[in-house]
């Protein structure tokens, strides 16, 4: 069996800036898609394991049992399949290095997000 994180949704994921806003929630720096593929041992994927996602914020820690959601990925080959993934939505309550940790059946992948404080922009004079 293996397991892989991804970004399933373009410019919700890794490749952005990930910031702590004061005011909660209000644009795509202040929280992260993530998701977690789980292939089996011919790897085909599954959608019937159990992962467990870990935070340093407990309240955002969580227990995905199955799965119906589905994404087209990229495979190595340069083609592409639609498979299912384990989604998760975190969102940033704090500055500094953020490391999620997915966990399913034995095996473990992490990933580590720095988060700096969000840029606050004076409103235009109207």
């Amino acid at each position: 069996m293996t397991i892989e994180i991804i970004s399933p949704i373009p410019g919700k994921g890794f490749n952005k800036v990930h910031a702590f806003n004061t005011k909660g929630v209000e644009d795509e720096e202040d929280y992260v898609e993530l998701g977690l593929i789980v292939r089996d041992d011919s790897g085909v994927p599954r959608r019937d394991a159990t992962v467990v996602v870990t935070t340093a914020d407990l309240s955002q820690n969580k227990t995905i049992v199955g799965t119906g959601t589905f994404r087209r990925i990229k495979k190595p080959d340069g083609t592409r399949e639609l498979t299912p993934f384990y989604p998760f939505h975190y969102e940033f309550k704090n500055k500094g290095t953020h490391t999620v940790t997915f966990t399913c059946e034995g095996l473990t992948k992490s990933t580590t997000l720095s988060v700096k404080d969000k840029e606050i922009k004076p409103k235009k004079n109207q």
